[in-house]
């Protein structure tokens, strides 16, 4: 069963976590968007937390199967950011974003991952989750339609 979010939710999710970065006094000086979910609501979180440093990381499976990410896409830094935010639309089993924050943790002292939903019995859980459900993959994003 699919379930179609509207820009109200989009927007109540990317308030949620503004407001949960905020409160964990984070100091986050990078959003890095995991692509492609994670483009418009990292632009999104730039625009609420007032953060002009923006980059993002591509993570693809070469085999079909979901056991072996690979980078194909590096953010690039013109100086090594103290605290990145990685962030990702949904995460269904967090392999992606388990890869991508992995990779990114060699490149800074803090990664942060956040989603704005997340799957409920997914393998990796993000730090900051807007909303849990349980629609593995099934949540459809007003930019999707």
């Amino acid at each position: 069963m699919q379930r179609w979010i509207s820009w109200q939710e989009v927007n109540d999710a990317i308030d949620e976590i503004s407001n949960m970065l905020e409160i964990s006094s984070a100091h986050i000086d990078c959003i890095v968007a995991l692509a492609r979910g994670g483009f418009i609501p990292a632009y999104l979180l730039s625009r609420s937390l007032d953060i002009g440093y923006l980059s993002s990381i591509g993570v693809c499976y070469g085999d079909g199967t979901r056991d072996e990410p690979k980078m194909y896409s590096a953010p690039a830094f013109h100086t090594p950011p103290t605290t990145i935010l990685l962030v990702e639309d949904q995460v269904e089993t967090g392999c992606s974003m388990w890869f991508a924050r992995d990779t990114l943790a060699r490149m800074t002292s803090r990664v942060v991952t956040c989603s704005l939903f997340a799957w409920e019995l997914a393998d990796f859980k993000p730090d900051v989750v807007a909303f849990t459900t349980q629609l593995k993959g099934e949540i459809i994003f007003p930019w999707e339609y």
